[in-house]
Formats: C-alpha cells, structure tokens, sequence
C-alpha cells in the first residue's frame, strides 16, 4: 500500500491511497469468507462450503464489491495508524480506480479531532476552600448510615415510629377509588415524612393484619380517604 496525506484545514486531511495485487488479495480473502456462507452448492451444507468452491459460484459483481469495501477498510485503518490520525467520522470516499484483484486507488477525506495545545496551566494557582464539618453533620450521616445498614426484623407489636411498615392501601375520593391512589406491599418508613401528611401518624398504633380508613385532606377544596389500610408486617 502506497499513500499520501493533505492537509485541508485544522480538521481535515485528505488521503490518496494505492493498492496493489498482494493488498487486494487480502480484501479477497475477508471478502470470500464473507458471502460463502450464503452460498448454496450441491453437496454440501449450508454455511460448510470450503472458500475456494464457494467463490466459483459467487456473482463476480458481488464479490468484486465486497472486496472493493474490505480493502478500503483495511487501508484506511492502516494510514489512521501510521499517520497518528484521531479519525471522528466515517471518511468520505471517492474510488478514482479499480481493477479487481489487480490495482485500486481512491481519496479519502477525513475527518479528525484537531491537535490541541495546551497553554501554561503550571502557573495557574487555585486557592483551597475551608471546610469546616459540623458535630451535627457528622450525627446525621452516622444515624443515615446506621439506618441504611439496619438489621429488619419483623415484630408482633404495634407499629411506632422508627419502623419499617409493608402496607396494601386504597385511595378514595367521593367514594370512588382514583387513579394513583393504591398499592399493595408498599414498604414505608414511619416518621420519614415520604407520604401525605397526617398518613405515617395514622398507621402507628396499629398492628399487622388490621384495616382501618385515614382521612386525609390533598387540598383545601378537595378531602380524599384513603381507605382499607392493611399492614403486612411491622419491623
């Protein structure tokens, strides 16, 4: 392979490539293998047909192209190598000549990732904040991190805060269940705040298995009920 690199701006270069017998004969080799397993030939399986049988029964056209498109391929991998380019989009090719399995030559216009300069960053001084961490702070991720790394176990008791409750529930607005508004097997920590108001404060004092109704108020014009309260397990 023979080949030659212009420079066309900052983020682009164009590449003329020449390839010869031994190049292309390489491309045949890939491109062979490519297509034979789609042969069908008398006698043998599909997908078992040796390269040398299959490529007698090959469309010449078809297989020319595939040689065409391999041995661009492979040469334009090998002048990004060579040339140190860091290509950032597929080449534009334009096949200027082709004698298949004999001789190719084609320009390709490349885009590349432009060399960058960095500037005198060994100067550049940056003055380190101070952080000051509070007893208070510290508490709070220990206690987070206690509560994340808990232990859960189930309890006969009632529910309290602190607890971890696995609930079914049914929302009703007007007697008629709403969209959103139910689930079965919610996990709910009590005393997390992660729900309606008012509806963690109900649910304490009341043990596994019990049903009851919470009213709840979404919005001063609107009173919805969630009713049908079942808790699964207390821990």
């Amino acid at each position: 392979m023979k080949h030659t690199l212009k420079k066309l701006s900052e983020t682009t270069v164009q590449a003329t490539v020449t390839l010869d017998d031994k190049d292309l004969a390489t491309a045949k080799r890939l491109g062979v293998s490519h297509l034979a397993p789609k042969v069908k030939v008398p006698g043998f399986r599909a997908g078992k047909v040796p390269a040398d049988v299959a490529e007698k029964h090959l469309d010449p056209v078809a297989l020319a192209n595939e040689v065409a498109e391999h041995a661009i391929n492979i040469a334009l991998n090998d002048v990004a190598t060579a040339e140190s380019l860091r290509v950032l989009d597929q080449p534009k090719v334009d096949l200027k000549d082709f004698t298949p399995y004999e001789s190719m030559t084609f320009e390709a216009t490349i885009e590349i990732l432009p060399e960058i300069k960095l500037g005198d960053y060994k100067k550049l001084k940056v003055k380190k904040a101070k952080v000051a961490v509070t007893d208070p702070e510290v508490d709070e991720v220990v206690e987070r991190m206690r509560s994340q790394l808990s232990e859960k176990k189930e309890v006969k008791r009632v529910a309290e805060f602190g607890d971890s409750v696995n609930i079914d529930f049914l929302g009703k607005m007007d007697g008629e269940a709403f969209d959103g508004g139910a689930a079965k097997g919610y996990e709910l920590g009590l005393g997390t705040s992660s729900f309606i108001p008012g509806f963690e404060e109900a649910i304490v004092g009341h043990k596994a298995g019990e049903k009851f109704d919470v009213p709840l108020s979404f919005h001063p014009a609107a009173t919805r009920v969630l009713g049908l309260v079942t808790p699964r397990s207390v821990g």
